[in-house]
């Protein structure tokens, strides 16, 4: 009993480190436009020699919010429901071409069977 305690703890203290992990990729109090992202200036061994000096600037990794998660993943699948969509429907009208040529071929087929057997019927009261 206390091993299976110890193990729902473990359990639990894992998806809520997973949980904090994601939660800290998404950054909602930022503007949802993704083509925003502010740049913190961090100036070091600025060296003023004759209008020479050393700036360096970094950026912060982007962060996206949830609302911006949530609309690209919504495009994302309604695109995939169109391409499953456009898949069916050839895949369907295919199927029809399909048995229309085996319908057609099974007609040969049989017609070229039926008309062996006419000759054979021939022989059998000729010969």
């Amino acid at each position: 009993m206390q091993n299976k305690k110890r193990q729902y703890r473990d359990t639990e203290d894992s998806l809520n480190e997973i949980y904090n992990l994601i939660s800290k990729q998404f950054n909602d109090l930022e503007p949802t436009t993704p083509t925003t992202q502010a740049t913190d200036k961090i100036t070091s061994n600025a060296v003023n020699n004759d209008d020479n000096s050393v700036v360096q600037t970094t950026q912060r990794p982007y962060t996206i919010s949830r609302y911006e998660l949530g609309r690209i993943l919504g495009r994302n699948y309604r695109g995939l429901q169109r391409l499953k969509d456009i898949e069916t429907n050839d895949a369907l009208n295919q199927s029809h071409y399909n048995l229309l040529m085996y319908k057609a071929e099974a007609d040969k087929q049989f017609a070229n069977s039926l008309t062996l057997e006419k000759k054979n019927l021939i022989k059998s009261f000729i010969g």
